[in-house]
């Protein structure tokens, strides 16, 4: 009985954020969310989200060799591209706008203005402007994973993209 009271003192002592973190990792409660795993495993959840991804990418990338390789390019074309932005989705939720807005005006820049010097520099100040502003309104003291982080890479192709002699 003494113990018993003894427990439920230090129950009634443990917050419920505390105790949700309590139970997220204990493997008898069948909690298989990535926020209950990442906590198991020390990360954040979004370092986790992205980890998967990479992983997934590998079995992805098999069923695309195996199954649609050397198929017709549309469906090749609306198997990446659904692909790509569930995995967006995934990993950034609604934030994967960003990404969409710049590509869209990379695209209306590609056939507004061109291939020319005007459309490089127009892609050039538009995408690196967004990248910086992005980084700067996002930014904290620790390294964080947010859409900047894969925007950095897509902001290099799309100003790439603008000078090169094909679409």
């Amino acid at each position: 009985m003494g113990v018993a009271l003894g427990l439920m003192a230090v129950v009634e002592e443990v917050t419920p954020a505390e105790a949700g973190l309590q139970g997220a990792l204990h493997p008898s409660t069948g909690d298989w969310s990535l926020e209950a795993a990442a906590a198991h495993l020390g990360t954040s959840q979004d370092a986790l989200k992205l980890f998967i991804s990479i992983v997934l990418g590998y079995p992805f990338a098999l069923f695309h060799r195996q199954f649609l390789y050397g198929k017709q390019p549309h469906m090749i074309h609306f198997y990446n591209t659904a692909l790509g932005l569930w995995m967006a989705y995934f990993n950034f939720g609604f934030q994967m706008f960003h990404s969409f807005a710049c590509v869209l005006f990379q695209f209306l820049v590609l056939r507004l203005i061109g291939r020319t010097i005007t459309g490089v520099i127009t892609t050039f100040i538009f995408q690196m402007t967004y990248l910086l502003a992005g980084y700067y309104y996002t930014a904290t003291d620790q390294y964080d994973i947010k859409w900047t982080m894969p925007h950095c890479v897509l902001t290099l192709k799309l100003i790439g993209q603008s000078g090169r002699g094909e679409i």
